[in-house]
C-alpha cells in the first residue's frame, strides 16, 4: 500500500494467494554487491523456484550476460525457446561442471529455463571464471543489432515467479519499453498545453510522494458529487450512501496481472483511434484532471501501485460534438473478469422512449397537448467515485508522443467509460432521481420550492422546432410524397391513464426526458431539480473552481429544458400535436446507407459489420411499425456464422426487403405514434381471404367510441372485393406465374 507515502509495494499473487515484503525485484537479477559482482550462495545447488515447468536462476550473472539477455529481435523479446535452438546451433558448447552433455544457454543467459531441460543437470551456480567460457559465442547468435530494450521506465525488481500458466517468460532486465506511437507524427499541439499537462503530472507525482495513496485520491477527489442523500426516500438509499462513502468496487475473479503482462499492455499502446486526437486528449485531460476526475502517473511511478491493470484507450468520434475518450477494457479481458456486483435491474434506459410516448399517447386531451422538455447532466459517469484501493486495476495507457522517454499511465477517480459496471452503479443514481421526482409529482400535497435553475430555463427562449421529416426516399422514389395526413387530434377511442394533466419524469442514463401538461410546467421542472440536487449536490462557494452544476448549463441555455411541443427526444423529432414521431433526415440517410451496403446479391458479410447493421436497425425499429418482430432471420444468421464471416441467405435478404420496404414508408411520411405503442385491443374478431375478397367480424369493447352511424356495442361484419389487378396478380393453376399468392390475401385481409 502506499497510503503511508512509502515506496513499499505488495508482490504479485503466488498460488492464489497475496504476498507482502520488500520491493519486489525483476526476475533474473540476482543479489548483486556494489561494485557489479554477484554474490554467491552457500554451496552448488543453486535455490530454485518453479512455476509449473519453468525454473528461475536466482543466481543469474547480470555482469556476463545482462547485455545479451537485454537484446531484443524485431522489437520481441528473445524467448526461452530462441535461446535453446541457440544452443542446438551453437556446437560445442562448454562442457558442463554438473554431469550434463553442456553448459544451458537458457539457463546462463537468459536467466530462465524448464525442469524438463536436457541439460537440467546444468541447472546450477558457476563462477564467473566459469561463465566466461559462453561469452565468446553470444555475439554471433546475439549480435548488437538485435536492440536492446531501451526506456527510463524505472522498474522495481520481484523475487516471486511468474504464476500464470500463460506467462513463463521473464521480464528482460530493464525497464518496460514505451508504447507503440504512429510512425506518423501526430498533429503539433500548443507547447502551452503540453507544458500545462506536465506540470500536473509533476504536481500529482509529488503531491502522492507526499501523503500517500489514499490521501491523494481524496484531495483530488475533493469530497465527490453525492449529495447527503438525506433526503431520498428510495430502497436504493443505502447503496448512493455506500457509494458516496467508499466508491464503486472493483473486484475480479484472476489474480493480479504480472510483470510480464504490465510490460505487454504498456508495449501495445492505445489504439489506433488515439493517434490522430492526442492535442484533443492533452486538452480534455487537463481539464478532467483540475475536476479530481483523472490524473496521469508517469509509468514507473504507476508500477508500484497494487493491483495496476493497463488497457487500451480508444477515441470516438461524434457527429456535432467533440469526440469522446473511452476505455477499452474488453481487449484487455478486465470487462470478463470483473465480479458483477452493481444492480442490473437499475437498467431501464432501454425502453424509455416507449414509455415517453405511450405517456403522451394516453394524456387527456382535453387539458391541451403534451409539452416536452430534457435535462441533462453534466459529466455522466465521472460523477461517482471509484474505490480508491481499486482505482490502480482500470489504468489505461495515455497516448505518447514521438520523442516521449516514459509511457504515461492515466488513472479514473470516478466511474470510467468502457468499464461493464459503470453503466449500472451510474443509473442507480439517475433511476432513483426520477422515481423519487415522479413520487413527488403524484403527491397532490407536494409542492416543490422555487429552484435557480428552473428560472433560469424560463427565461430561455423555446428552441427552434426540428426540421420536418423528409420526403426522399431510396432510388425511384425519391419524390414521394407524403401520403398520409398527420392527424390533428388524439383518437377519442384512447382511454387517458389519468383524468389529471400529465407530469411525468423518465430517464435516459443522464437524460431526463419530462413531459407534462399546463398547468403543471414548472411544477414538473422544479420538481425534477430538487431531486437531481437530493442525489448529486449542486454548486457550492466551498466547491473548486473547475466543478460544475450537475445540470449541464450548456444543454439548459441552448433550450433544451424549455417545453415545447416538438422536441428533439433520443434521436427522434416527437411531435405531441400531430401525434406522431419520425427520424431527423442524417438519420434518415443513415438507414437508406446501411440498407444499401447490403446488396441482394451478397453472399457474405463480416461478423463485425453485422452486428454494427443489426444495432443500427434496432435503434430505428421503434418507428418502423411491425419491424420488432423482423429480426428472427438476421439474428439467426448469426448462429449460422462461420467464424468471421456470416451468410446471407434468400431468407436474410428477403427480411432486408421487407425493412426497404418499411423505410420506404418511414421516409415518406411520419410514424403515428399510437402505430408503435401497444395498448390493449379495442375491439376482437376474426377475418379471412379468398381470390375474390375478404371479410370479417369485429365485436367492440366497451371503451370504443362510435364514429358516424355507428352504434355503440353493436358487432360490425364487413367484405371487400379485391381490385382487378390482384384478381389478375393471383397464383393460380391457369396463372402459375403469378405474384400474389393466398397466404398474401390472408394478411391483408
Amino acid at each position: 500500500m502506499l497510503d503511508d507515502g512509502s515506496t513499499q509495494v505488495q508482490r504479485s499473487v503466488v498460488g492464489g494467494t497475496r504476498v507482502g515484503g520488500g520491493p519486489p525485484s525483476v526476475p533474473g537479477h540476482g543479489n548483486h554487491a556494489g561494485n557489479g559482482t554477484q554474490q554467491q550462495h552457500p554451496g552448488n545447488v543453486l535455490q530454485q523456484q518453479q512455476q509449473g515447468t519453468a525454473i528461475k536462476n536466482e543466481n543469474y550473472n547480470d555482469a556476463l550476460f545482462g547485455e545479451f539477455r537485454r537484446r531484443k529481435r524485431d522489437n520481441k523479446e528473445i524467448t526461452i525457446r530462441s535461446f535453446k535452438q541457440q544452443a542446438i546451433a551453437t556446437k560445442p558448447l562448454p562442457p558442463s561442471r554438473f554431469g550434463a552433455d553442456s553448459m544451458c544457454l537458457a539457463w546462463h543467459v537468459k536467466g530462465m529455463c524448464n525442469a524438463n531441460c536436457r541439460q537440467a543437470a546444468d541447472h546450477h551456480s558457476y563462477s564467473a571464471a566459469d561463465g566466461d567460457k559462453l561469452t565468446p559465442l553470444l555475439p554471433v547468435h546475439l549480435p548488437p543489432d538485435a536492440t536492446p530494450t531501451s526506456s527510463s521506465i524505472s522498474q522495481p525488481s520481484t523475487n516471486q515467479p511468474n504464476t500464470s500458466s500463460k506467462e513463463k517468460r521473464p521480464l528482460p532486465d530493464a525497464s518496460l519499453p514505451s508504447p507503440k506511437r504512429s510512425t506518423a507524427a501526430p498533429p503539433s499541439c500548443d507547447e502551452t498545453v503540453q507544458a500545462e499537462l506536465g506540470k500536473l503530472i509533476d504536481e500529482s507525482v509529488k503531491l502522492l510522494d507526499q501523503v500517500g495513496w489514499r490521501s491523494f485520491v481524496n484531495q483530488r477527489r475533493r469530497g465527490g458529487d453525492l449529495s447527503s442523500l438525506d433526503n431520498v426516500n428510495h430502497p436504493a438509499q443505502r447503496l448512493l450512501k455506500h457509494l458516496k462513502h467508499r466508491g464503486a468496487p472493483v473486484k475480479f475473479t484472476t489474480p493480479p496481472w504480472t510483470r510480464q503482462q504490465l510490460h505487454d499492455a504498456i508495449s501495445r499502446g492505445p489504439h489506433k483511434s488515439c493517434n490522430e486526437y492526442v492535442d484533443f486528449l492533452d486538452t480534455e485531460f487537463i481539464d478532467m484532471i483540475k475536476k479530481g476526475q483523472w490524473v496521469i502517473l508517469p509509468a514507473s511511478v504507476a508500477l508500484k501501485l497494487p493491483g495496476l491493470r493497463v488497457s487500451p484507450p480508444g477515441v470516438v468520434p461524434q457527429r456535432d460534438r467533440r469526440p469522446r475518450w473511452i476505455c477499452d477494457y474488453s481487449w484487455s479481458l478486465v470487462n470478463d473478469e470483473t465480479i458483477k456486483l452493481a444492480p442490473r435491474d437499475a437498467m431501464q434506459f432501454g425502453n424509455c422512449l416507449d414509455r415517453v410516448l405511450r405517456e403522451i399517447l394516453l394524456a387527456d386531451p382535453n387539458y391541451g397537448p403534451v409539452l416536452l422538455n430534457k435535462t441533462d447532466l453534466s459529466d455522466g459517469f465521472y460523477r461517482m467515485c471509484l474505490n480508491p484501493d481499486d482505482i490502480p486495476k482500470l489504468g489505461v495507457i495515455y497516448p505518447s508522443r514521438p520523442g516521449q522517454k516514459e509511457a504515461y499511465v492515466a488513472l479514473p477517480l470516478v466511474l470510467p467509460m468502457g468499464w461493464a459496471e459503470s453503466p449500472p452503479y451510474f443509473c442507480a443514481a439517475t433511476e432513483t432521481i426520477a422515481d423519487v421526482a415522479n413520487t413527488r409529482l403524484s403527491d397532490p400535497a407536494y409542492c416543490p420550492a422555487e429552484h435557480p435553475l428552473d428560472d433560469v430555463a424560463a427565461s430561455v427562449p423555446v428552441e427552434a422546432s426540428p426540421s420536418q421529416p423528409a420526403v426522399a426516399a431510396s432510388g425511384d422514389d425519391a419524390s414521394t410524397p407524403i401520403a398520409v395526413t398527420c392527424p390533428t387530434e388524439s383518437d377519442p377511442s384512447l382511454q387517458g391513464s389519468t383524468r389529471q394533466p400529465l407530469q411525468y419524469v423518465d430517464i435516459f442514463v443522464d437524460d431526463f426526458i419530462s413531459a407534462a401538461q399546463r398547468p403543471f410546467l414548472r411544477r414538473v421542472r422544479r420538481t425534477l431539480m430538487h431531486a437531481i440536487d437530493d442525489v448529486f449536490r449542486p454548486l457550492s462557494a466551498d466547491d473548486s473552481e473547475f466543478r460544475r452544476e450537475p445540470v449541464s448549463m450548456k444543454k439548459l441555455l441552448k433550450g433544451d429544458c424549455s417545453w415545447s411541443t416538438i422536441k428533439l427526444v433520443l434521436g427522434w423529432i416527437v411531435d405531441t400535436v400531430n401525434m406522431t414521431i419520425h427520424l431527423p433526415p442524417h438519420r434518415i440517410e443513415r438507414l437508406w446507407e446501411i440498407l444499401d451496403s447490403i446488396p441482394r446479391r451478397q453472399k457474405r458479410t463480416s461478423v463485425k459489420k453485422w452486428h454494427k447493421v443489426l444495432g443500427e436497425l434496432r435503434s430505428m425499429s421503434i418507428a418502423l411499425p411491425g419491424s420488432r418482430n423482423m429480426f428472427g432471420r438476421l439474428q439467426n444468421a448469426l448462429s449460422l456464422q462461420h467464424k468471421s464471416r456470416v451468410t446471407l441467405n434468400k431468407g436474410v435478404h428477403q427480411a432486408l426487403d421487407d425493412f426497404r420496404w418499411l423505410a420506404k414508408d418511414l421516409t415518406s411520411r411520419p410514424t403515428r405514434i399510437q402505430e408503435v405503442v401497444p395498448l390493449p385491443p379495442i375491439a376482437e374478431g376474426d377475418h379471412d381471404a379468398s381470390g375474390a375478397g375478404a371479410g370479417g367480424i369485429w365485436f367492440p369493447s366497451d371503451t370504443a367510441v362510435p364514429r358516424g352511424d355507428s352504434k355503440a356495442g353493436v358487432p360490425v361484419v364487413w367484405r371487400l372485393e379485391w381490385p382487378q389487378w390482384v384478381r389478375d396478380s393471383l397464383v393460380s393453376a391457369e396463372n402459375p406465374g403469378g405474384t400474389i399468392t393466398n397466404s398474401d390475401l390472408e394478411l391483408a385481409g
